[in-house]
């Protein structure tokens, strides 16, 4: 079996570079529509429409433009931008997302990190690198 490395290696986002990733995942998943008849003895499903949700940790950063452009479009609901997610093992995800949460944390004794949810609309693309 190979092995690659899990982690999220680059994240673009409005065509920016979002710098401090600390941790990065996605979830892909398709809902199932159940399309069983009144007289069937089992139930049966047809696949329905996908999602994909982004989930990051940021190492505060206020200079960061792509960090800027997370929070600007939380901030200002400037709608659809794209994205570029590459991600271990030569896998490369695109599309059109927004931000649907921005968390700051503030604590006394560690670096500040930023928690970021993306929400991805349209068009999902996966290719290998």
């Amino acid at each position: 079996m190979a092995k690659f490395h899990g982690r999220l290696q680059t994240l673009t986002f409005s065509g920016d570079a979002v710098g401090g990733i600390e941790d990065g995942s996605y979830t892909w998943d398709r809902a199932e529509l159940d399309s069983t008849d009144h007289d069937d003895a089992s139930r049966a499903f047809i696949p329905g429409r996908d999602q994909l949700t982004i989930s990051l940790t940021l190492k505060n950063d206020s200079g960061d433009v792509g960090q800027a452009a997370l929070i600007a479009n939380m901030n200002g609901n400037t709608g659809l931008e794209a994205f570029d997610m590459r991600m271990g093992g030569g896998r490369k995800i695109t599309g059109s997302a927004f931000v649907t949460s921005d968390n700051p944390s503030g604590p006394n004794d560690a670096v500040s990190m930023i928690s970021v949810t993306l929400r991805a609309s349209g068009t999902i693309t996966e290719a290998a690198v």
